[in-house]
């Protein structure tokens, strides 16, 4: 049998434990809120979804940059000459 102050100190240790997961939630709640009012995900499968979609626009923009600076090079003969 475990003596009184193992019980204590295990006592201690559940009560502990009860609250970081009730800060743990309290946390998630809070960022998923964030999520939903920020970003309009409701869930996280949703964020990553929306994240790959975001990737493939900056892709396409980013192409479209490059392809109009190359275009105004040649337009005003800006290329690189030595």
């Amino acid at each position: 049998m475990k003596s009184k102050e193992d019980l204590l100190r295990l006592k201690t240790e559940i009560d502990d434990r009860k609250t970081k997961i009730a800060e743990l939630k309290g946390s998630l709640k809070f960022q998923m809120n964030q999520l939903k009012e920020q970003h309009q995900c409701t869930s996280v499968e949703a964020a990553i979804q929306k994240i790959a979609e975001l990737d493939k626009e900056l892709v396409k923009i980013s192409n479209q940059i490059e392809d109009g600076t190359k275009a105004l090079e040649i337009a005003y003969n800006l290329t690189n000459q030595e």
